[in-house]
């Protein structure tokens, strides 16, 4: 077989190929997505039967909320190993840092936040783990590490609900610490760039009552 005819036969395969790639990926991909949607449509379902547990662990007193921990970590566990890399098992890594912090394990629950955030910084739970995470360390005498997380909140995430929660508690934990100065900057904040929120007007009282050194 001459040179020409090999190439023209080369050529030919390369087209049919390319064609049989042109119908096959498509339907591969739908094959996918649509196995990838029923997964997730089963997953959210599964979630939402956990997310009535967690409500009613909510409603439960502080010893409650302890006997109860176990059991809820076991059933966020098996969602996620059922259901890994789904929007479902993202959310609950992050309930099992809730439901820690909620029993009181603040160990435990810096572990699963930080675990969440380390797989899904930009999820939109992410402002929330952070604070979760700053009140965690506050509960363990640690507010150096705590003001960390709010500045997370503050200078990477910039969310319009818990930024100037963030800003406050920043300012309470300066002043606890008997930084004045960044104290008064931080309330001065909240002031000028939150002016819509509620902490708005906590703010201003506190700046107040720092500026003339009065405490109740």
């Amino acid at each position: 077989m001459s040179d020409n005819a090999k190439q023209k036969e080369l050529n030919g395969i390369l087209f049919w190929i390319a064609i049989a790639l042109i119908i096959i990926a498509p339907l591969v991909y739908f094959v996918f997505k649509n196995h990838n949607d029923k997964i997730n449509v089963v997953s959210s379902e599964k979630f939402e039967t956990v997310f009535e547990d967690l409500k009613e662990f909510d409603e439960l007193n502080d010893v409650s909320k302890i006997e109860e921990k176990d059991n809820l970590l076991k059933e966020l566990d098996a969602l996620i190993a059922s259901y890994p890399k789904t929007i479902s098992a993202k959310r609950a890594l992050f309930y099992k840092g809730y439901v820690c912090y909620f029993a009181g394990d603040f160990e435990n629950a810096v572990t699963y936040f930080e675990q969440f955030l380390n797989q899904n910084k930009k999820n939109y739970l992410a402002p929330k783990a952070n604070y979760f995470l700053a009140f965690s360390m506050i509960e363990q005498d640690k507010d150096d590490e705590a003001i960390k997380y709010l500045d997370v909140i503050i200078n990477q995430l910039n969310d319009n609900y818990y930024s100037p929660l963030a800003l406050i508690k920043k300012a309470e934990l300066l002043e606890n610490k008997g930084n004045k100065d960044e104290a008064l900057k931080t309330y001065q904040k909240i002031i000028e760039d939150f002016s819509l929120s509620s902490q708005k007007e906590i703010a201003q009282l506190k700046k107040v009552m720092l500026e003339n050194e009065v405490s109740f």
